[in-house]
């Protein structure tokens, strides 16, 4: 099926001119010392920074419908380095007006800003390399720009293809992870997502447990860990119940945020982290950014945590398909999916709801129910442009104590979303000390214990154990 040229995506390279602090020449010795997680041989460290900020000129693929630009950046990484919402002019992620690289990546320098594709490891030896690129224009009108790499140390392939559809507020990546050699080999992959920072910056993610479920979440000894602020010093927080499909963040500030979606069977990771909001982590702004100020970041990955990688057998495959959308003008949101966010709170005498959608919904239908009461059912107007917010007078003593759902449905009377809110349903557990493999002399193990025992040690990257 083709579509009017009118309505297909815009999508063109041109140059842009970034301030940048130059990076001095790769180190010429062999990096042979890095050893486990940290080699990186065939490749040289870039860790040369200098302060020599000059205006430096890239190549750079632009995509665009109407309610989203994006801009793509083949030479750093194929960073995902803007997507601005066109209907509100705000950025979905950090956008760092500079690059200005500190010394995190495995090779040394790295930026923030954007979004970064790590495989088969984090902040990866290509993070600020070329990467290769190419644009495709699909039938439906829609454009993909993949980027892609072969790394060297692996040699295993990746690619991630950028896809804006028209008339459509999400972007949508599709993760694809080729082991194009005889063995085996591990990895994980995360999607690396940084948002600005602020004092009313909150993580919002499906989850009751952290961390391997040692902390509580949101609330773990008296601190609510899903607000940016109560984070003095930095900090990786894992979901660890998250079986749920979506994640994001909320800007109360701004009254907007970002969602991620995805199936969780196929991408569970969901992450965020800080530098901190003490001093110790306000420095990393100045580090990686001239006047942008801080940041953190939401990330996404295929297993729990980054200390769990798995195998990819040899010639084989691994495919999946996640999405990025913007949400606003809804106070918060609770529950999402890829076409659209939903929001729902208790208050003193009332019921707040909302949504967002990811597309046009005219004549759509909210409705809400508290119990088995219908207290609410109207049509609406709603579409990314125009998101819907409103109070629905009830008393809040007798909701909360009772289910509520709020269901969305479009003109013709399909179910869009649905959220259900049941004070009956509980979730999560008691937080438990780390687990670790049992420790047993090879002489008492089994065969298969042998081989599990000898596999768990692989993932870890270290053969002798």
């Amino acid at each position: 099926m083709s579509i009017s040229t009118e309505h297909a995506v815009r999508a063109w390279e041109e140059s842009l001119v970034l301030p940048t602090y130059e990076v001095g020449p790769e180190d010429p010795s062999p990096s042979f010392h890095r050893t486990e997680y940290w080699s990186i041989y065939p490749y040289n460290m870039q860790d040369d920074l200098t302060l020599e900020r000059t205006d430096k000129t890239y190549r750079a693929v632009f995509l665009e419908n109407p309610y989203l630009r994006l801009i793509i950046l083949p030479e750093l990484g194929g960073h995902l380095y803007s997507a601005q919402d066109k209907t509100s002019g705000h950025e979905l992620f950090y956008r760092n007006h500079v690059v200005k690289p500190g010394l995190v990546a495995l090779r040394g320098a790295w930026i923030s800003g954007g979004v970064e594709f790590n495989f088969p490891k984090g902040h990866s030896v290509t993070t600020v390399s070329l990467v290769d690129h190419c644009m495709h224009r699909n039938d439906d009108g829609s454009v993909t720009v993949f980027v892609s790499d072969v790394e060297w140390i692996s040699r295993m392939k990746w690619s991630v293809g950028i896809t804006l559809y028209p008339d459509t507020a999400f972007i949508e990546t599709e993760i694809r992870l080729y082991n194009r050699t005889p063995v085996a080999y591990r990895f994980y992959f995360w999607a690396n997502a940084a948002v600005a920072a602020s004092k009313r910056t909150r993580f919002i993610y499906p989850m009751t447990l952290a961390n391997g479920g040692t902390l509580h979440f949101p609330t773990h000894e008296g601190v609510d860990l899903s607000w940016y602020v109560n984070h003095s010093h930095a900090i990786d927080l894992f979901a660890h119940d998250a079986a749920e499909d979506f994640f994001g963040c909320y800007d109360y500030d701004r009254d907007a945020g970002v969602i991620h979606v995805a199936d969780y069977r196929e991408s569970y990771g969901k992450k965020f982290f800080t530098w901190g909001a003490s001093e110790d982590g306000l420095i990393w702004a100045k580090i990686l950014s001239d006047e942008d100020g801080p940041y953190c970041e939401i990330q996404s990955g295929r297993f729990e945590d980054q200390s769990t990688y798995e195998m990819i057998e040899p010639h084989a495959v691994e495919t999946w398909k996640e999405w990025w959308c913007p949400v606003k003008g809804m106070g918060s949101f609770v529950y999402a999916n890829r076409e659209a966010a939903l929001n729902l709170e208790v208050l003193s005498d009332a019921i707040r709801i909302g949504c967002n959608t990811s597309r046009p919904h005219p004549g759509a239908r909210a409705v809400l129910r508290v119990g088995d009461e219908t207290v609410y059912d109207r049509t609406i107007e709603v579409s990314p442009e125009r998101p819907f917010s409103e109070e629905v007078p009830f008393p809040s003593a007798k909701s909360r104590e009772l289910r509520i759902i709020l269901t969305l449905r479009s003109a013709q009377g399909e179910e869009i979303i649905s959220y259900t809110q049941d004070p009956t349903k509980k979730r999560g557990g008691t937080p438990k000390p780390p687990s670790k493999p049992p420790e047993k002399a090879e002489s008492e193990m089994s065969a298969e214990e042998c081989c599990l025992h000898a596999l768990y040690w692989e993932k870890q990257r270290d053969e002798f154990k």
